[in-house]
């Protein structure tokens, strides 16, 4: 069963021509720790949720655990998955997701996904940690402001390093990690849907290291650039975001890293890492 219920008063036509945002399940978690940094930063609102057996259920105050947000001026529209899909259905949660795309009329999606970064290989050591996959759909506009951004298409392997042939991933290369990114891409080539993959190099750190709550912020970040770069219409919340961008940019420069003192994270990742330690311990 796949099924948007939507919120008291919100329109599902309201979805035509926005630019959807869904995280892909993937190593260390980060699309999803990204996503809830877009959430809370950028003050979206919560328009719906989607019913899907395909995915695990929770228990929790809110128990959806697909739930759709939205910009005020209805520009963007993001997707937060608190769980994963039953073993053995992430395939049909992935062609559920492709049918609730096309009854949309979404203008672009942009999966975010991560990458194992031990599998990486050696052209991938050193530079952005960065990597982006699109469909053949893009408008020559929009293909023309991911370049600008420089961020490298991820690189299919040779035949000897990868026992898995592209053909097997709809002719993109494997993103090791990313869960159902690549059958959701050659999913989205398929129904000729402009589909926009930004991957980042992870480690396994799971929800209790600070590492992947920075690659959380690297990934909105640049996320926040490519949307910039893509050209939506801005409002109060946009603004913010942008002004936020260029902070980081700026910090970039000064201090030589990613500053994360911009983006708000909610509040349930005020307990993410425990109690900290008793001084009189020591």
């Amino acid at each position: 069963m796949n099924n948007f219920v939507p919120e008291r008063g919100f329109n599902k036509e309201n979805f035509k021509g926005s630019c959807l945002i869904v995280p892909a399940v993937s190593i260390g978690n980060v699309p999803q720790l990204a996503v809830d940094l877009l959430i809370t930063t950028l003050n979206l609102k919560r328009v719906g949720f989607i019913e899907d057996d395909s995915i695990v259920s929770v228990s929790g105050a809110r128990e959806d655990t697909t739930e759709g947000t939205g910009s005020s001026d209805q520009q963007l529209t993001v997707i937060q998955q608190r769980a994963p899909a039953h073993k053995g259905k992430s395939h049909q949660y992935a062609r559920n997701l492709v049918t609730f795309f096309k009854e949309c009329h979404f203008s672009r999606i942009i999966l975010l996904a991560s990458a194992d970064a031990k599998q990486r290989r050696d052209v991938q050591l050193t530079g952005d940690s960065f990597r982006i996959l699109t469909t053949d759909n893009l408008s020559p506009d929009v293909q023309s402001r991911i370049s600008s951004l420089d961020i490298k298409t991820l690189e299919t392997p040779d035949v000897e390093e990868d026992y898995v042939k592209p053909q097997a991933h709809g002719g993109y290369p494997r993103i090791v990690g990313g869960g159902m990114s690549n059958y959701l891409l050659s999913l989205c080539k398929e129904e000729k849907l402009a589909l926009i993959v930004l991957i980042l190099f992870a480690m396994e750190g799971g929800n209790v290291t600070e590492d992947n709550v920075h690659d959380a912020t690297l990934t909105a970040n640049k996320l926040t650039s490519l949307l910039s770069e893509q050209g939506i219409q801005s409002d109060t919340c946009f603004e913010y975001a942008f002004s936020v961008m260029r902070s980081l940019r700026q910090d970039y420069l000064l201090l030589g890293k990613e500053s994360t003192r911009n983006w708000i994270s909610p509040r349930s990742w005020n307990g993410l890492f425990g109690k900290p330690f008793e001084q009189e311990l020591y």
